[in-house]
């Protein structure tokens, strides 16, 4: 009993000898940990490591698990500005 009470499942960060760790107090498990560390912005790598935001952005280790997609700030602004007209022209007056 004492011992589940102290128990708190931790994700620590899988790249070199970093010590980042995550931990939610809300978590279920190890997986959930898992789950809501990677909703925090932690990510897994190709090679299936555990990430922190920090290492993944300076870590030379760290294998993106997707191509990185160039980004327009331009073309995102007319998306966004399309999406919400959109949006606006689909709802029902009030």
């Amino acid at each position: 009993m004492i011992g589940d009470q102290l128990r708190v499942p931790i994700m620590w960060c899988e790249m070199g000898s970093c010590i980042s760790w995550h931990a939610d107090p809300a978590a279920l498990g190890e997986a959930d940990t898992r789950a809501r560390a990677i909703e925090a912005g932690w990510r897994v790598d190709a090679l299936g490591r555990l990430a922190c935001p920090r290492c993944q952005q300076t870590d030379p280790g760290f294998w993106a698990s997707r191509p990185v997609v160039p980004w327009d700030r331009y073309t995102a602004i007319a998306r966004t500005a399309h999406a919400t007209a959109w949006g606006a022209a689909a709802m029902p007056a009030a």
